[in-house]
């Protein structure tokens, strides 16, 4: 895994992930936050997408190969046998939580749902 220095995000960038989480804790949304970010809040997942690849140098976090270019959670967003049930959507949002990854180790082949 890459070791990288984690920056402070911009107030605004910090604020929209947090209110992303608050609905989550909250349960004010119906279905899947995070499919529901990736197509509704495109601003801010692009911002997170640009802080990542410049925290990672564009390289997954995983097996750091160049180009990475998905948001991955080091703690799974939900809970799963396949995880032994340690996965929590308390943490889905939250910058320390998210990663860099590129398509390959983001796939169920690779991870699953581990």
């Amino acid at each position: 895994m890459l070791r990288v220095e984690r920056p402070q995000l911009s107030a605004a960038l910090g604020v929209a992930l947090a209110v992303w989480q608050q609905a989550v804790n909250n349960g004010d949304i119906n279905g899947d936050p995070w499919k529901q970010f990736h197509s509704q809040d495109t601003p801010t997942k692009n911002a997170v997408l640009d802080a990542l690849r410049t925290m990672f140098h564009g390289k997954c976090a995983y097996c750091e190969t160049q180009d990475a270019d998905e948001i991955e959670h080091f703690w799974p967003k939900s809970s799963h046998s396949h995880n032994h049930f340690r996965g929590t959507p308390q943490y889905m949002f939250v910058w320390e939580n998210l990663l860099l990854a590129c398509h390959k180790c983001t796939g169920f082949a690779c991870k699953g749902s581990r």
